[in-house]
């Protein structure tokens, strides 16, 4: 998944940006979700950081199930902190970070015609926007600074999609990440040929260190493992509960794999489950994420191959 990130301080015109982006990538038909992750984590009191991180991570798996591989998130990045925990918790192989300004005076006239002069925070809501009008330009990593002084929101975001050609034309895709190869191939044969063995050493050698896997749609449910100790943990388990893994068929799906896998349980429990799909991906020679989906139409289907068999 590629992400295109808008920050900047408030009243900078980050969801009019996000929105005017938004509809012209649907103009041209570029599939693609969007997130304005203020609304998204707005409660009271505020989410910790921790929980924060989690309904972001969230929104942003099942996007990726729904087979997204474009996303476009607006969020006010006041740190390189910021960005880190930002990047970590939308979870992308690739991103580009537009950071939008505007003179203090403009931040603080908009908010002022936005927001009703008796709500309690404007004050101070003013007053912050105005900082980090003079500390934001010291971010890392903006790939894109865009003055938004006396622009439409559709000309911000016409130069943001002239600054990434692939967001141009109808159709677009060409933000793909990378598609797999054949060496990815034999990455998940070799990692499955060692779990069928019981070599756990070298089955965890090829995941990432902070490698997910967890089933569909529960990234943070029971079970689902967040880096390579708790898979290689999940790995041992499995073979000492007698419980193997059978490698049928490994499906191309662009950039992902899908691994149709036949769980065999001993011969005193009940009979083997059907065969199921497991949505792989692979980055730098390494398996960074799992998805286990029930069945394999379920996994063909997150993968946009339609349901084919």
């Amino acid at each position: 998944m590629f992400a295109v990130v808008i920050t900047g301080p408030p009243g900078a015109g980050k969801t009019s940006v996000l929105t005017a982006l938004s509809d012209a990538l649907s103009d041209d038909d570029i599939a693609h979700a969007a997130v304005e992750v203020e609304t998204l984590v707005w409660t009271h009191p505020a989410l910790t950081d921790e929980q924060w991180a989690r309904h972001v991570q969230a929104a942003c798996e099942l996007y990726r199930e729904a087979g997204h591989r474009l996303l476009l998130v607006a969020h006010t990045l006041e740190t390189d902190t910021d960005v880190t925990q930002l990047l970590a918790a939308v979870g992308v192989d690739a991103v580009f970070l537009v950071r939008l300004e505007a003179q203090p005076s403009t931040l603080v006239e908009r908010i002022t015609g936005r927001e009703p002069a008796s709500w309690s925070g404007l004050p101070e809501l003013v007053d912050h926007a105005q900082h980090l009008a003079a500390s934001m330009p010291d971010l890392v990593g903006i790939d894109l600074v865009l003055s938004t002084e006396g622009q439409r929101p559709e000309d911000v975001a016409a130069r943001i999609r002239a600054a990434l050609p692939a967001l141009v034309g109808r159709g677009g895709g060409g933000w793909d990440t990378p598609d797999v190869t054949t060496s990815d191939v034999e990455l998940v044969r070799s990692a499955w040929d060692a779990f069928s063995r019981g070599d756990v050493t070298a089955a965890a050698d090829m995941l990432d260190p902070a490698v997910r896997w967890y089933g569909a749609g529960e990234p943070d449910g029971e079970g689902a493992c967040r880096n390579r100790d708790e898979a290689a943990a999940f790995i041992r388990r499995a073979i000492n509960d007698g419980l193997t893994a059978e490698l049928l068929d490994i499906r191309d799906a662009g950039d992902r794999l899908v691994a149709v896998i036949q769980t065999h349980a001993p011969p005193e429990r009940e009979r083997s489950p059907e065969p199921h799909g497991e949505l792989i991906t692979v980055r730098d020679g390494k398996i960074t994420e799992i998805v286990v989906y029930p069945t394999l139409e379920d996994a063909l289907g997150a993968a946009g191959l339609g349901g084919c068999t």
